[in-house]
């Protein structure tokens, strides 16, 4: 690993794109309004853009899709919000069109990883899948920035993984708690970046490696 500065942050060799719960219920959610719908369908074409990008510099995309089904929804689950809540209520059940990917979805043998908390490592297999393949980097991306996306990220920072947020890859009920979580991210848990400045990275490497591969034939 590199010095933490974002170039080393993105590096191709140990960096994961982290997609969390771009699905349906959270990007068109019950009683959104227009301003909301708009921010959410902006964050999806930026991150369409990146997840490309990422996949072209051969970055594992690792999507993250919460279900909940009751099975896992535990009373303690359903009471976070002060009272018990109707299972019928929770969103992203099951086999609903709900809890399918919004604009942006997993490619043939791309990682899938299913959750039921907010937390993408409680529960799952996340951890060992990163560790598997070698990524000590996580590009996080996705919604809420200051619900899903927010707690992922404070545990990957827990685990030693060193954490990018992507500013206009993620996406909140509103601008006010999306931009809060961002300065949270910057004060004590990663690093903040556009997706420019990502895509930038990459395409000056590639452009750099295409060089250095030219002079070496020219050498020959």
């Amino acid at each position: 690993m590199g010095s933490g500065d974002l170039a080393s942050r993105v590096d191709p060799a140990v960096a994961a794109l982290v997609v969390v719960d771009v699905q349906l219920d959270f990007c068109r959610a019950p009683g959104a309004g227009p301003a909301q719908d708009a921010a959410m369908e902006k964050m999806s074409l930026h991150l369409e853009r990146l997840v490309d990008a990422a996949r072209e510099v051969d970055i594992p995309v690792i999507f993250i899709q919460t279900i909940h089904d009751q099975e896992s929804d535990s009373i303690a689950w359903r009471t976070r919000h002060g009272s018990l809540s109707p299972y019928e209520e929770e969103l992203c059940k099951p086999g609903t069109a709900g809890a399918e990917f919004f604009r942006v979805a997993p490619r043939e043998r791309e990682v899938v990883v299913v959750k039921h908390r907010y937390d993408a490592f409680v529960g799952t297999e996340l951890d060992a899948i990163l560790k598997s393949l070698g990524r000590t980097a996580l590009i996080m991306t996705g919604v809420m920035t200051d619900v899903c996306v927010e707690t992922t990220l404070r545990h990957a920072m827990c685990l030693d993984y060193l954490v990018t947020a992507v500013s206009d890859c993620c996406e909140s009920v509103t601008r006010e708690r999306h931009e809060a979580a961002l300065e949270r991210f910057r004060r004590s848990f990663g690093a903040v970046a556009d997706s420019n400045e990502i895509v930038g990275i990459w395409n000056l490497d590639a452009a750099q490696r295409c060089a250095t591969e030219f002079a070496a034939e020219l050498a020959r």
